[in-house]
């Protein structure tokens, strides 16, 4: 500026928008005081156990390679190979999102009773735990906002005939 003063710019279109309001005659420029010191955006947030359960043999879904309802005497689950299944539970009101992971290392024979119609179901031992999680300003201290999660632990996984 003319008289020596020093302005900063939060961004490159607010110093753009400056100078091609400066250049333009028809254009009276105002500046506007600010806070002297701009601080970045800082927070943290605080977790706050609420309850905890678990759930055994909680059904997943059903395993990729059986999309389809049938009468079968065995299923077959290859070796080495990964499979992965997911489902969207609820604990205390709060939906979460559990996901497992199995790999057998030998091939397995898995019997069914071909007199009925089946799938392969995937399920697992669950710990859940709920949580709040409040976020807060570093500099003021004011509560930002606050959700609640759940958190799990896959303790086993386990592949059987689901029956229809």
């Amino acid at each position: 500026m003319d008289n020596g003063d020093v302005v900063s710019f939060l961004t490159k279109e607010d110093y753009d928008s400056y100078v091609a309001a400066s250049n333009d005659k028809n254009t009276t420029v105002q500046l506007e005081a600010v806070d002297s010191v701009i601080r970045p955006s800082s927070t943290h947030i605080d977790n706050t156990f609420i309850s905890g359960t678990t759930r055994d043999h909680q059904f997943i879904n059903y395993h990729k390679n059986t999309p389809y309802w049938a009468k079968a005497s065995n299923y077959t689950v290859n070796s080495g190979e990964t499979y992965n299944a997911s489902t969207t539970l609820k604990y205390d009101d709060v939906s979460f999102t559990v996901g497992v992971s199995y790999m057998y290392s030998v091939a397995t024979q898995i019997p069914a009773d071909p007199s009925r119609f089946s799938r392969l179901g995937v399920s697992a031992d669950l710990t859940l735990k709920k949580y709040r999680a409040v976020q807060y300003d570093n500099y003021t201290g004011q509560r930002i906002s606050s959700w609640d999660f759940v958190a799990t632990n896959v303790r086993n996984t386990y592949l059987a005939p689901a029956y229809q």
